[in-house]
């Protein structure tokens, strides 16, 4: 078999690639499913083998920053410290050079890998085309576990929805609908349900990562906690606690690996990078939503004439509780501004009248085509203005609050330094203020 053979003699992933493209270029298939697979594993060890690498070297820094720092107070590291302190300068300085064809950055192996599943899907697609094996669905849910980045999951929604036909070739597919066709003769089922997953499981995914980003103090909060105390207790020639020493040390190495663990785990921490990806992946939804439904409306259509009348009133009851569902998920008055314009215009070009767009603001629209594609307009318009209202109340609340609280931390930080502390009576309102603050909703988009 030609795959044991490139198993055995073809190391780089990027070589992989490459003669996976070409097999695709001569129509042969299926073996290309397995070249990608094994091209992964060859990323996946690549990675694995770099991660190890940047541990040893942050352990290893840590550890002579910590040395350095106990020297200017007169002490040492421990013996047990100072041991593996040698063994990791020992592990770095005989490493062996990494091989020619390996990057050694993360985010180049995120890269690869979304090269790898581009080219599987592309082979899943041609060889069901030229009904060989129908591994789409297999290929498809392999390719959205294995790439991490949210971005590169988008590029593959974006990259089917442009590229790729049914079987019959009767239509093009509308890629992420959010719709399962119930009739089995029906050849281009699978690509909407398929689709629709991968914008489905992302919009979930980040919409939880939005949930968990702290907004209001920093992911490494503790470290910078224990650095000023290491400080404090510096300034007097003392050191801390072993307890606090040892979770210090965690924590400085942590911090020196999050950039390669995010970029490996395809990990994104700013909060408006994720919610314009929540955004363009709602766009994705519900634009092929939109276009499917035109397809359903027009009898001429061959998608609306393959289906019984039941079937398709059907699916166009799920195409609404698609576009309704996404509403309640955005939460960004600006992007349900923009879903609710991107409606506007999938629907009119001149059909919609009366309107009045001001900032965000969406009143009485009047539409030629049907009652519910005005509603869902109106509908997302008034989910903008509700949030606003939230927002704006939100604002006049934690403002004055915030004020207070920073001013009283700060306070505190400045009489510790100079070994004293707040009154009886300001610990007190320092402490009511962390309670108040702790307990008013997060205001993300304020």
């Amino acid at each position: 078999m030609i795959e044991s053979r490139i198993a055995v003699h073809v190391q780089s992933p990027a070589a992989l690639v490459n003669i996976g493209n070409f097999l695709l270029q001569n129509e042969s298939f299926v073996p290309v499913l397995d070249i990608g697979r094994l091209a992964k594993r060859r990323i996946d060890g690549l990675s694995d083998a770099h991660i190890a690498r940047c541990t040893e070297n942050a352990q290893l820094e840590v550890l002579n920053e910590e040395r350095d720092m106990l020297k200017k107070i007169k002490k040492t590291l421990s013996d047990e410290l100072d041991a593996e302190r040698k063994r990791l300068k020992q592990a770095v300085a005989h490493r062996t050079s990494t091989a020619s064809y390996d990057a050694g950055n993360q985010s180049e192996y995120a890269r690869q890998t979304l090269s790898v599943a581009q080219m599987l899907i592309d082979a899943a697609y041609k060889a069901r085309k030229q009904q060989e094996v129908d591994h789409v669905g297999e290929i498809i849910a392999w390719c959205t576990s294995n790439v991490r980045n949210p971005n590169h999951v988008l590029q593959i929604a974006n990259n089917i929805a442009r590229s790729y036909v049914d079987l019959s070739q009767r239509s093009r597919p509308y890629v992420c609908v959010c719709v399962s066709l119930t009739h089995k003769s029906d050849s281009y089922r699978k690509d909407y349900v398929t689709s629709f997953e991968i914008c489905q499981r992302a919009c979930e995914e980040l919409k939880q990562k939005i949930t968990n980003v702290s907004f209001t103090s920093d992911a490494f909060g503790e470290l910078a906690m224990l650095q000023e105390k290491e400080g404090l207790l510096a300034a007097d020639w003392k050191e801390l606690p072993v307890l606090e020493a040892n979770r210090l040390r965690q924590l400085r190495v942590l911090k020196k690996l999050e950039n390669h663990r995010a970029e490996k785990e395809g990990e994104i921490a700013n909060i408006n990078a994720l919610d314009s990806l929540l955004l363009s992946f709602a766009k994705l939804m519900v634009t092929c939503a939109l276009d499917f439904m035109k397809e359903l409306e027009n009898p001429e259509s061959e998608i609306a004439a393959s289906m019984k009348r039941q079937v398709r009133e059907s699916t166009k009851k799920r195409v609404e509780q698609a576009i309704d569902g996404m509403r309640e998920q955005l939460l960004n008055p600006q992007h349900l501004f923009e879903m609710a314009q991107m409606i506007q215009s999938r629907y009119n070009d001149s059909s919609l009248e009366n309107q009045v767009l001001n900032n965000v603001v969406l009143t009485h629209l009047t539409c030629k085509c049907s009652k519910v594609q005005a509603s869902w307009v109106l509908a997302y318009g008034e989910k903008c203005q509700n949030v606003i209202a939230i927002l704006e109340t939100l604002r006049e609340t934690r403002a004055p609050l915030t004020q207070k609280l920073t001013e009283l931390r700060n306070q505190k930080r400045d009489l510790e330094r100079r070994k004293r502390q707040l009154t009886q009576e300001q610990e007190e309102l320092l402490q009511s203020l962390q309670v108040q603050h702790a307990a008013l909703p997060e205001c993300m988009y304020s």
